[in-house]
């Protein structure tokens, strides 16, 4: 009678010629960094920083965004977003994390001066902001020698001119702007493309790279909208945070959803007003950064829902604004619910002074007829290169719909790729095919506790509300490793052993902290699969 068990060692049993699938260990791209419009590898660094090798964490952050301190703090979190702790308990504070390594980063690595070789070919870029800064920034590290063009006096662009001191204080600004400079790129200040230096004047470069911001607010189209004391939300935060901070009494109205909104209405608060912000559809579609518009509420800004303003008028030294309420009604061939009016539903409200941030556009003035338009800005294919060969723009010049700081990042990125091979006459190349993502469902999400992000710090009350000091305190060392551990490092191996653990053929070893699968001894039994907290091994066909 045959026993029961085995009686010899399973090492000796060639299970594998039983199997018709074999198991892979495979990465998978994790949905954070998929959604990362700047292309930051989210789960690489936070796996670095949870081995506290910060500065390797710093370095690949800046693989592909040389703003790692700013985007963590005014990044609008598509990471965050699409998160599959979203789905356990809350996301990984993904952005605190980024500020974290780029703060130790700025602090503690050098910044070596790159060789450049004019003979490479040499690139000119126009608007030195998140765009124009990341596309100089790739460039020089592949050895082509960079010029800068802006007519502000320092480069940053809407960085600078745009986000206020709470959000982004302007020592982080200036550090990550001289790491980009430090490395050779050539800024020149003060010159205004179109006026100091004729665009033609820039053609001699073998690529010009047009980034500019969009600095032109777009009208009301109501009457009295040119009234003295109505202002853009463009040239009043400029000025703000460019060091003009006036005084300001009584209520103060605010048109529009965006940012600019936003950082408008705080401005006024620290300013010393009253901010009413009048937003013509509903709190669900408003544009801004939710976490901005939480602040904003909570700093005690009041916020108009479904309220269209129709008419300015002066009234000594007054200004007063008639708001027409709305409804949502059906959607339109968009998909967006049409605007309706409520009739009779005028209201009249005096004001100290009138704020409008509706929007902004480029203004594309210096560029010559030969470069084509659309009706959102420069035309570009996908590779960012317009009807003028040697000419590429991107960003908000090319009315890009999600006006972001990591956006523009990555189309500095993408923008840099492409002229680096349109120089090199090499075939412009459209990015790879979608990766495959490694969603929630896919994880064992048993093998995870629930915790709570870590609670990050805020300056008090009584300070912010009367100063521009920054309003979120970052992370310690400490905080920043503990958070790091909350990520489930979807899609990726992170030596877990649990499919070297869990395999009844011992047919997969460990070495080097990787995983090697003994295909001899492999019946292609699917456990080591099924047991991946992190789906990063698949099941393949066996080719016999």
């Amino acid at each position: 009678m045959l026993p029961a068990i085995s009686t010899t060692d399973t090492l000796r049993q060639n299970t594998g010629s039983w199997s018709y699938v074999i198991p892979v260990h495979q990465d998978n791209t994790p949905p954070c960094s998929h959604a990362c419009p700047a292309g930051v590898d989210v789960n690489r660094f936070i796996q670095l920083i949870l081995a506290k090798k910060h500065r390797d964490a710093w370095e690949v952050l800046r693989e592909s965004n040389p703003f790692p301190s700013v985007c963590g703090r005014v990044c609008y979190g598509p990471c965050e977003i699409n998160c599959n702790r979203n789905a356990f308990d809350e996301p990984v504070s993904i952005r605190n994390l980024e500020r974290f390594a780029g703060d130790w980063g700025s602090k503690n690595v050098p910044v070596k001066r790159m060789k450049t070789d004019p003979s490479k070919g040499d690139v000119a870029i126009v608007g030195a902001g998140p765009a124009g800064l990341s596309c100089a920034y790739h460039l020089i590290r592949k050895g082509y020698p960079v010029t800068v063009f802006d007519s502000m006096p320092k480069a940053g662009g809407m960085l600078r001119a745009g986000i206020p001191e709470y959000r982004l204080p302007r020592r982080v600004l200036d550090a990550e702007i001289k790491s980009i400079l430090d490395l050779g790129v050539k800024f020149r200040g003060r010159t205004k493309v179109g006026s100091d230096i004729d665009f033609s004047e820039l053609r001699k470069y073998s690529a010009v790279f047009v980034a500019v911001g969009r600095h032109k607010s777009r009208d009301l189209g109501i009457p009295g909208e040119t009234i003295s004391g109505v202002v853009s939300g463009r040239d009043f935060l400029r000025e703000v945070n460019l060091g003009d901070r006036p005084t300001i009494r009584g209520k103060v109205a605010i048109i529009g959803g965006d940012n600019t909104a936003i950082d408008v209405a705080r401005c006024v608060l620290r300013l010393g007003g009253k901010p009413v912000v009048f937003y013509s559809r509903s709190y669900e579609e408003m544009p801004a950064i939710r976490d901005e518009i939480r602040e904003a509420e909570y700093e005690g800004t009041s916020m108009e829902f479904l309220s269209s303003p129709i008419e300015i008028r002066k009234r000594g030294r007054m200004l007063s604004l008639t708001v027409q309420k709305m409804k949502l009604g059906g959607k339109d061939e968009k998909g967006r619910r049409r605007l309706l009016e409520i009739k009779g539903s005028e209201t009249v409200t005096p004001f100290r002074m009138i704020i409008t941030a509706i929007g902004a556009e480029p203004n594309l003035d210096f560029l010559p007829d030969e470069i084509r338009r659309s009706r959102f800005g420069i035309d570009v294919d996908d590779l960012h290169q317009t009807s003028v060969p040697a000419v590429f723009a991107g960003g908000d010049a090319c009315g890009t719909d999600k006006r972001a700081v990591a956006v523009a990042v990555g189309v500095g990125l993408r923008a840099a790729q492409a002229i680096d091979e349109f120089i090199s006459k090499r075939p412009l190349s459209l990015p790879e095919t979608e990766p495959t993502v490694t969603h929630a469902t896919d994880l064992r999400l048993d093998y995870f506790e629930k915790k709570p992000a870590v609670s990050t710090k805020k300056t008090s009350d009584a300070v912010r509300l009367k100063s521009f000091r920054e309003v979120r305190i970052g992370l310690s060392e400490k905080e920043a490793v503990e958070e790091a551990k909350r990520c489930f490092s979807c899609g990726t191996c992170n030596a877990c052993d649990n499919c070297w653990t869990f395999c009844p053929d011992t047919a997969i070893k460990k070495s080097n902290g990787k995983y090697v699968v003994n295909y001899s001894k492999c019946k292609g039994c699917g456990i080591c699969v099924n047991e991946c907290p992190r789906h990063a091994i698949h099941l393949e066909s066996k080719h016999f």
